[in-house]
């Protein structure tokens, strides 16, 4: 079939194979919420193998993530073991097959995907079934026009079942790809307009502002049709969406590079600079050189067309630097595209000696493929170094196989391009008639465009000019708006003025109606005073019950506030790559949840001062539990008398307790082993209380000084213990050994112990 317009169905193909179809998820922690309320087995399993597919879209590509992504899959498996259910069987087979495909063992998931497929056909989830669909795709192999139609019969089917799911997300994306599937296989332009534009106006519809992507395949259609006011449109409304988003991937510099070639042929080339500079610092990121070097062609281009030759030339030697690194050679096509920029810097500059050392070797790559026209897409350096040096002959060879492959593309410009370079070629032979001809076609496609070019250059000043209205009238309204809230500020000034006098007036009533009562009491009987004493022991009773409520509620307040600075912590540490500031953000929100259930404990009790500290300690454990998938190995043995501690000392135990169990989950073991923690609290002789934490682990080393550790874990612990005026050790004993006694403020008449024993 017909290559039009090669390079921009190679990118469009490219984008396809680099945009990951994945499921869209809830967040993880969503999830993990959801499944610790989850009360069918069903509904558990479901929730695993989200947890599953979670991990395995991941950013980054990490054996952990892996290895919890399958933990998750048999987990739910196993479950499935009992109930049988044919969907979620399904769905697990979908798990195993982005595991194993990540994994890079294609052929194990290819198998898994099968299975899936086969189970999902024989019930009704038409959702989960166009996932599995999708997910198919990705096992088909090869770049050929065959690859893509087996990707556009899954996309349609799944399209169909994400319809009938109501999935308008999802409905959105096959669509989209639909579109550049179309595009890509050349089948009808119009359909994938329409085929965009529909996933579109989805995406519109459901909030998805992630449309930049949309958006240059759009303009790459309009391109392709010459529609140039649109090409320009969409290209700009992609790179808005694409740097609203911080997108820093290829896609964005396919949108930097379409865009920069969009405003190159409409003559604006310093735009075109500026574009396509980003666009190969993106490339160049990603160690992708084939792929940025029609980047760089038209870079250089439009450098010399604005006499910076000087900074194309060393465009170039950065390039040439980059292709010796490599050590290996660039295909012919982007061979041939970088020869003939080469080609064209030194054209510009009219060294043809230097430019004629790279059209040799330009000339020897073409020959390798004489039957194939779109490598001479970047042909007409070419023939403009063999006009510039009287090479007749040669000259009018490349002109004819450039002007063949230009009418082919049939796009306005670059038949007037070629018309004019077969015009000049004639010439330089001697072919006066055949020179008059393609002149007369020059000039008569290059003032159609020229036309085009100018209706847009008017259609923009246009949009400029209502733009700029459009910008004066918000700036009116803003100002009106600033205007009506001075208006209301001042309003609600006099309602405030107005209301503190009404309540000092009724402070100063009440005050004189209660002198007039105290005279009027101060002449009653016996019997009224009697009353009055009453009255005031009743009153007092009220207020101290109001006062316990609002002690409650400053707990409750407290406690909330630290699960929004813990619910802070926990989302900035999904931004966050460095491990040291991921650790850290993790600590403060373990310290963090030990003082919270604190508060927690004082609201819920009846007497708003004192913790039971045996419920305290049990939570506090079983959330270290939660945070740490290390715990899973480990054993915790609790006996904890029945004590009560106020406030003051049931956070500093709290941190020690959190410190602690901590360092024994991170450190005491290695990776995999399994260990035991005991922890106890009871009263000993003479008023006090010992807290005693016993790991079986590898304990401290021998010449660690824990009372002078830069350890902040251990200084934690120190100032703690000392905060309690307790007496602190830390012991050796097969593991590691913390005690610590101090004396609490107040004891429950209670002092028995009950054990408890839990493990992951």
């Amino acid at each position: 079939m017909c290559k039009t317009l090669l390079l921009a169905c190679c990118m469009t193909a490219f984008m396809i194979r680099c945009t990951a179809q994945v499921m869209r998820l809830p967040p993880m922690e969503d999830i993990c919420a959801d499944l610790r309320k989850a009360h069918t087995d069903t509904g558990r399993a479901d929730l695993m193998l989200n947890l599953a597919l979670s991990y395995v879209f991941k950013p980054g590509e990490y054996k952990s993530d892996l290895d919890s992504a399958r933990l998750w899959g048999k987990q739910a498996e196993n479950i499935n073991f009992r109930v049988h259910d044919k969907r979620i069987a399904a769905k697990t087979f979908f798990v195993y097959s982005n595991i194993q495909r990540e994994s890079g063992n294609s052929a194990a998931g290819h198998e898994a995907i099968e299975r899936s497929l086969a189970l999902y056909r024989t019930i009704d989830a038409p959702s989960d079934m166009g996932e599995a669909l999708i997910e198919e795709t990705n096992y088909f192999s090869g770049d050929d026009d065959e690859m893509f139609k087996k990707k556009k019969i899954n996309f349609g089917e799944a399209l169909s079942l994400f319809k009938r799911a109501g999935n308008k997300l999802r409905e959105a994306d096959a669509l989209k790809n639909l579109g550049d599937f179309d595009n890509v296989l050349n089948v009808d332009r119009r359909l994938s307009m329409k085929e965009l534009k529909e996933a579109l106006a989805i995406y519109t519809s459901v909030g998805f502002d992630q449309l930049y992507g949309v958006y240059i395949t759009l303009a790459n259609l309009c391109n392709e049709e010459g529609d140039y006011p649109n090409l320009l449109r969409y290209c700009e409304l992609a790179v808005k969406y694409g740097e609203r988003t911080g997108d820093t991937s290829l896609q964005m510099s396919r949108i930097y590079a379409e865009t920069g070639k969009a405003y190159m042929q409409l003559n604006n080339f310093e735009k075109t600079i500026s574009f396509e500079k980003k666009a190969i610092a993106i490339g160049e990121k990603y160690d992708t050189l084939d792929y940025y070097i029609p980047m760089v062609r038209d870079l250089c281009h439009s450098l010399v067309r604005v006499g910076r030759s000087e900074e194309a030339i060393d465009v170039l030697k950065h390039i040439d630097k980059q292709i010796s690194d490599r050590k290996r050679p660039l295909p012919d096509f982007q061979q041939s595209a970088y020869l003939s920029t080469e080609i064209l810097v030194y054209n510009g500059i009219k060294q043809y000696e230097k430019a004629g050392f790279y059209a040799r070797q330009d000339v020897l790559v073409l020959k390798k493929h004489p039957a194939t026209d779109y490598l001479y897409l970047f042909s007409s350096p070419l023939v403009e170094y063999f006009i510039g040096t009287h090479q007749g002959k040669e000259a009018e060879t490349y002109a004819d196989s450039l002007l063949k492959f230009a009418r082919a593309t049939n796009v306005m410009q670059n038949v007037s391009r070629c018309s004019y370079i077969k015009s000049r070629a004639d010439s330089t032979v001697g072919d006066l008639r055949g020179s008059l001809i393609y002149y007369k076609l020059y000039k008569r496609t290059g003032d159609s465009v020229l036309n085009e070019a100018s209706s847009f250059q008017l259609a923009q000043v246009q949009v400029e000019v209502e733009t700029e209205k459009k910008d004066n009238d918000i700036k009116i309204l803003q100002q009106q708006q600033e205007i009506q809230k001075a208006r209301l500020e001042n309003s609600r000034v006099t309602i405030i003025i107005i209301v503190v006098g009404v309540a000092i007036l009724t402070l100063l009533l009440a005050l004189l109606y209660g002198r007039y009562r105290t005279k009027r009491r101060l002449n009653n009987e016996k019997d009224i005073l009697i009353t009055e004493k009453d009255t005031l022991i009743n009153e007092k009773d009220t207020l101290i019950a109001e006062k316990d409520w609002l002690v409650k509620e400053i707990h409750h307040r407290v406690k909330n506030n630290l699960q929004i600075v813990i619910s802070l912590l926990n989302a900035q540490t999904e931004f966050l790559d460095n491990p040291s500031a991921r650790s850290a953000i993790q600590q403060s929100r373990e310290r963090m949840e030990a003082i919270a259930i604190v508060h927690q404990k004082l609201y819920q009790t009846e007497d708003n001062t004192l913790i039971q500290v045996r419920t305290y300690i049990y939570e506090l454990v079983e959330n270290l539990q939660d945070s740490f998938a290390g715990a899973r190995n480990i054993h915790f043995q609790l006996n904890i008398a029945d004590i009560d501690l106020d406030i003051s000392q049931s956070v500093p135990l709290g941190l020690i307790l959190n410190e602690a169990i901590t360092n024994a989950i991170k450190y005491a073991y290695r990776k995999g082993e399994y260990g035991a923690v005991s922890i106890s609290l009871r009263r000993t002789f003479g008023e006090r209380v010992e807290l005693k934490i016993a790991d079986n682990g590898k304990g401290l080393p021998p010449d660690l000084d824990w009372k002078n550790s830069t350890s902040l874990g251990l200084q934690l612990i120190n100032l703690l213990a000392q905060q309690l005026n307790g007496e602190l050790r830390f012991l050796n004993k097969s593991g590691l050994e913390i005690v610590l006694v101090f004396k609490p403020t107040w004891y429950t008449p209670s002092a028995t112990t009950a054990p408890f024993s839990f493990s992951s």
